[in-house]
C-alpha cells in the first residue's frame, strides 16, 4: 500500500511538472533592453521617461512612491531603493515589443499566437473591465518563476481587444 501510494505521489508530481507553465520573469524585456525590474538611474539614462507622476488615489494601496511612464507604459517608483518595476505595459508607440522566454510580442500578437505557447494556462479567454477603460478586453494569464525556477507568488496577465494583444499587467497579491 506504501509502495503505491509513493508510485501515485510521483506520477502526479511528473504529470503536474509536465503540464505546469511559467515564466521566467529575468527573460521578460520591454523593447529588447528593459527588464521588467531596472534601477530608476539606469531607466533615467535611457531616455524614455514620458512623466513621472505621484500615486493616484485609485491606487492609494500601492506602497510605491510615484509611477514612471514609458508612453502608456508604467513601472512603480521606490524611493528607498531607486528600483522600479513594472506594474503595466501598454503596448503603443512607444513599447513596442515585450519579449518573453525569448518569443517577441507586440501589438499584432494573437491571442491563438500566445495559446500556442502556453496552451495549458491560455486556452480559453476570460473576459475582464478595466475601471475607467471602455475597451472591453478578454485576458488569460501565466504564472512567473525566478531563474532558479522556483515558482512566484506572481501572474503575468495578457489582455486581448478584438483579438490583438493590447497590454500586459504583472499582478502580485497584496
Amino acid at each position: 500500500m506504501k509502495k503505491t501510494i509513493i508510485s501515485l505521489s510521483i506520477i502526479l508530481f511528473v504529470a503536474g511538472s509536465t503540464y505546469a507553465q511559467s515564466i521566467n520573469i529575468d527573460s521578460i524585456k520591454i523593447n529588447n533592453k528593459i527588464p521588467l525590474s531596472i534601477d530608476f538611474k539606469k531607466l533615467e539614462k535611457l531616455n524614455l521617461i514620458d512623466s513621472i507622476t505621484p500615486i493616484p488615489q485609485l491606487m492609494d494601496l500601492s506602497n510605491a512612491d510615484s509611477l514612471v511612464f514609458i508612453g502608456n507604459t508604467y513601472f512603480e517608483y521606490y524611493k528607498r531603493t531607486n528600483s522600479c518595476n513594472v506594474a503595466v505595459i501598454v503596448l503603443d508607440n512607444k513599447v513596442k515589443t515585450v519579449s518573453i522566454n525569448g518569443t517577441k510580442l507586440d501589438k499584432f500578437t494573437t491571442f491563438e499566437e500566445i495559446k500556442k505557447i502556453f496552451p495549458n494556462d491560455c486556452s480559453k479567454l476570460d473576459p475582464i473591465k478595466i475601471y475607467g477603460d471602455k475597451t472591453e478586453y478578454m485576458t488569460c494569464d501565466v504564472g512567473l518563476k525566478n531563474k532558479n525556477g522556483v515558482d512566484l507568488d506572481m501572474r503575468l496577465l495578457f489582455f486581448f481587444s478584438k483579438n490583438k494583444l493590447k497590454r500586459i499587467d504583472l499582478w502580485e497579491p497584496d
